[in-house]
């Protein structure tokens, strides 16, 4: 994903990315810039390689490791 693609207007309201996906942009640097530019929205990592302590995320955003409970993804962004 460009970084062009986060200059929308419309906000985002969650951000549900792997960590390992193709791209220039790391998905931990893409989450972090969503939690900076959209406080509000819900924002999850996951992996199935990495554990929650070789990432360093913005504090409101959450990792779950593989494989991971599709139910607890859905109450965390309903939170």
């Amino acid at each position: 994903m460009q970084r062009s693609k986060l200059s929308t207007r419309r906000p985002i309201i969650c951000c549900l990315t792997d960590i390992q996906m193709p791209g220039r942009l790391s998905r931990v640097d893409l989450a972090n810039i969503v939690a900076q530019r959209f406080p509000e929205a819900g924002i999850i990592v996951a992996s199935g390689r990495l554990t929650s302590n070789e990432v360093d995320l913005a504090p409101r955003a959450e990792f779950f490791s593989k494989p991971y409970d599709f139910a607890r993804i859905v109450a965390r962004l309903q939170a």
